[in-house]
């Protein structure tokens, strides 16, 4: 059994906080400023009921976050935790960012906060992040789930992200459903190997959408309806046609390295450069775009004529 000293024992917060560090009990109060908290916590019974100021839990031994302050006025570290299970009982409001990645043993993200106002980070090559049920209603930044091997949906998403939305790299996603239907910066799900089509993405993306290197993705299909920045399919090596393209891009499109014949499908805008370098079956630039506001790029392509070709403000480079 643990040593007790008084109300608390060795390897609660409360322990180490009045018995270790000598300090005036704060369970279930009020505290201002940071804490840390050294790897041998077990349990954070003890902690304060509000928090203005970081909380560390970084490489503890929790296997979960009951007893956690209710309310973080700051950013909650919790990665590298190697015993944790289940964020159940941690904070419900975040005012900074919160993070739980390369927890080994975290297979969903049921109990997290409902609040965040900063980046909400859950993902990472050693994760064991099986599904997002649970992931908060609203994060203010960047969501990242990314590189999660395990992940096969994305439902359980925020429904409102103001910043990028990272999923790249799941290589057992087989779909984007579940995905916020509006993401205000970028969205990236590239290096998805399973996904065969866009559908469940966002209808708008702030920034930059990028679904490059998804090696079975054979259609745009579910694309976005607006992108505010650049489009990039490069490297789609099974993408024959470009069906389903955002009709409005206002950045570049990139479509380098795919498969398709012609360019029947692009977007009828684009607001920067255009570029399909290095595709080695296109032969036809019919479907064209009406208006490229940047370069225009088909070296290394087939080519044989430039008839169709929209208007282009940049230069053009040809095979």
């Amino acid at each position: 059994m643990m040593k007790r000293v008084g109300k608390y024992r060795y390897g609660e917060f409360g322990f180490w906080w009045t018995v270790l560090e000598g300090n005036t009990d704060i369970g279930g109060k009020d505290y201002e400023g940071d804490l840390s908290l050294p790897g041998h916590i077990r349990s954070l019974y003890g902690c304060p009921r509000h928090l203005n100021g970081e909380l560390d839990l970084s490489c503890s031994r929790l296997a979960d976050l009951r007893h956690a302050p209710e309310t973080v006025d700051g950013d909650v570290e919790a990665a590298f935790c190697d015993q944790l299970q289940s964020l159940r009982g941690g904070p419900r409001y975040v005012s900074g960012d919160f993070d739980c990645s390369d927890c080994k043993k975290l297979k969903n993200l049921q109990g997290a906060p409902v609040y965040v106002g900063g980046d909400f980070k859950c993902g990472s090559f050693f994760s064991g992040l099986v599904s997002l049920a649970g992931a908060p209603d609203f994060v203010g930044g960047e969501f990242c789930c990314w590189k999660s091997h395990h992940l096969e949906s994305l439902e359980g998403s925020p429904r409102h992200v103001g910043g990028d939305y990272y999923c790249a790299f799941c290589q057992k996603l087989k779909s984007l459903g579940g995905a916020p239907e509006k993401v205000g910066g970028g969205f990236f799900c590239m290096g998805c190997e399973g996904l065969a089509d866009l559908r469940g993405a966002p209808r708008y993306v702030g920034k930059d959408f990028g679904c490059s290197e998804c090696y079975e993705l054979k259609t745009l299909e579910g694309a976005p309806d607006y992108a505010g920045g650049d489009f990039e399919c490069s490297l789609c090596v099974n993408l024959a046609t470009l069906n389903g393209s955002p009709r409005y891009v206002a950045g570049g499109f990139l479509c380098n390295g795919c498969a398709f014949h012609d360019l029947r499908g692009a977007p009828f805008y684009v607001g920067d450069r255009f570029s399909c370098w290095h595709c080695r079956r296109l032969m036809s630039l019919k479907g064209f775009p009406h208006y490229v506001g940047g370069d225009f790029d088909c070296r290394e392509c087939p080519v044989r004529s430039f008839d169709g070709i929209g208007e282009v403000k940049g230069h053009i480079h040809g095979p």
